[in-house]
């Protein structure tokens, strides 16, 4: 069993932002932005579904730059970003939930199981989260996302609108 290196942290908040050209985190040459991203309410499933998948290609078969990948955890992240965490920089894994943006709640986590097929592809396979992965014959590699919502972030309703989503790959 092996885990990926980098670990991808999403942070789709609710709130409206115009894309900035900006290339770094704070102006911090450590904090590489990996992606702008539109919020989470904005997406339809597929979209989702895409992301998913279009995370998983990140973390397992795309080379990103060095240049894109942070040497530290993101701090105080209030706009659409991901970031590509090294984690081997990291005393400890759970350091990347750290972020000095207050007490994150986590409100959920799913695992996506992906095979690769004959065409060299990954395929999902597996839909619920007890998948038993010792029937897959092939490579597989699984997807895990945790959701977190922040306690001191919530709208006019008393609904938490500010999120994260933090997604890491194991497999064989």
């Amino acid at each position: 069993m092996t885990t990926s290196r980098c670990i991808c942290v999403l942070i789709p908040s609710c709130v409206n932002n115009f894309f900035l050209c900006r290339k770094y985190h704070h102006d911090d040459l450590r904090l590489p932005i990996f992606n702008f991203l539109r919020s989470q309410k904005q997406l339809s499933k597929k979209e989702k579904e895409n992301a998913v998948f279009a995370t998983l290609m990140t973390l397992i078969e795309e080379k990103p730059d060095p240049s894109r990948i942070c040497s530290i955890p993101p701090r105080r992240v209030m706009e659409n970003r991901s970031f590509l965490v090294d984690t081997s920089n990291l005393k400890d894994v759970n350091d990347v939930l750290a972020d000095d943006s207050g007490s994150w709640v986590n409100n959920g986590q799913h695992r996506f199981h992906y095979e690769l097929d004959e065409d060299e592809i990954y395929r999902r396979v597996g839909r619920k989260a007890s998948f038993d992965t010792s029937v897959l014959s092939r490579q597989w590699v699984t997807l895990h996302r945790h959701y977190y919502d922040n306690r001191d972030s919530t709208d006019s309703s008393g609904i938490r609108d500010f999120h994260r989503i933090v997604s890491f790959v194991t497999g064989r």
